[in-house]
C-alpha cells in the first residue's frame, strides 16, 4: 500500500493536509483531510476584562472576524441576561452580511474560480487574471464592496471594533460617505452574473460533475 500526502492544502480559508492511501493497483483505499480546529482562544481569554472579549475573539480569523466577535458578545449577553436594543441587532446583522459579501467573494474568486472556468490549464488566480480579466476585475470589485461595507459597519474591515457587550459602540449609518444601496445593488448584479456563468460552465462539464465523489 502506498501513501501520498499533500501538505499544505492551501486553496481553502485556512490550511490543511490531505492523506491518500492507495491499493496495489493504484486505486484509492482511504482518504483523510485534516485541518486545525484548536485555536486555543479559550485559554488566553481567561482573566481578560469581559468588555474586551468581542475584540479579542475577532482575532481568531482575519477572513471571518465579524462572526467570532458577534458570537462571543452574544454568548456573554446570554450568560448575563443582557438584552440588546433592536437597532443594535439590525446594525449587527448588516455587519454580518457585509462580512459575508467580503468572505464569499474572496472564497469564490481566489479559491474556487480557477476550478470552475472551462480552461483546464488554469489553476490559480493569476490564470484567471490573464485569461478572464473581466471576471477577475468584477470579483475583486465584489471583494472591495464587502470590505468597504465591513469597514463602515465594524470600524475596521479586519478585526472590527464596533461590536460590544450589549450592542454596538456607535451607529455607523449616522456618518456614511457613500451610497450603501447602490453598493448592494452592484454586489447583487456581479453575484448574479457569476452565478449565471457557473451554471453554464457546470452544464458543459455535466458528466464530469456527476462523477465527483
Amino acid at each position: 500500500m502506498k501513501t501520498i500526502k499533500v501538505e499544505p492544502v492551501t486553496r481553502i480559508e485556512s490550511h490543511g493536509k490531505l492523506t491518500l492511501e492507495l491499493n496495489k493497483d493504484g486505486s484509492p483505499s482511504t482518504a483523510f483531510f485534516s485541518t486545525p480546529v484548536l485555536r486555543g482562544f479559550e485559554a488566553f481569554l481567561r482573566g481578560a476584562p469581559i468588555e474586551r472579549v468581542p475584540w479579542l475573539a475577532s482575532r481568531i480569523c482575519g477572513v471571518c472576524p465579524v462572526s467570532h466577535s458577534i458570537t462571543s458578545a452574544k454568548a456573554i449577553e446570554k450568560a448575563l441576561s443582557i438584552s440588546v436594543p433592536e437597532t443594535a441587532e439590525f446594525l449587527r446583522e448588516i455587519l454580518v452580511l457585509s462580512q459575508l459579501i467580503d468572505s464569499h467573494a474572496l472564497s469564490f474568486v481566489i479559491l474556487s474560480l480557477p476550478d470552475l472556468v472551462p480552461k483546464d490549464n488554469i489553476h490559480d488566480i493569476t490564470g484567471i487574471k490573464e485569461h478572464y480579466p473581466k471576471f477577475f476585475e468584477k470579483g475583486m470589485r465584489l471583494h472591495t464592496i464587502g470590505r468597504k461595507l465591513t469597514h463602515q459597519m465594524g470600524g475596521r474591515n479586519v478585526h472590527p471594533i464596533n461590536v460590544k457587550i450589549g450592542g454596538v459602540s456607535v451607529n455607523p449609518l449616522q456618518n456614511i460617505n457613500f451610497d450603501i444601496t447602490a453598493f448592494l445593488k452592484e454586489a447583487m448584479s456581479i453575484t448574479q452574473e457569476f452565478l449565471a456563468n457557473v451554471k453554464e460552465w457546470f452544464s458543459q462539464k455535466e458528466e464530469l460533475v456527476k462523477t465527483v465523489g
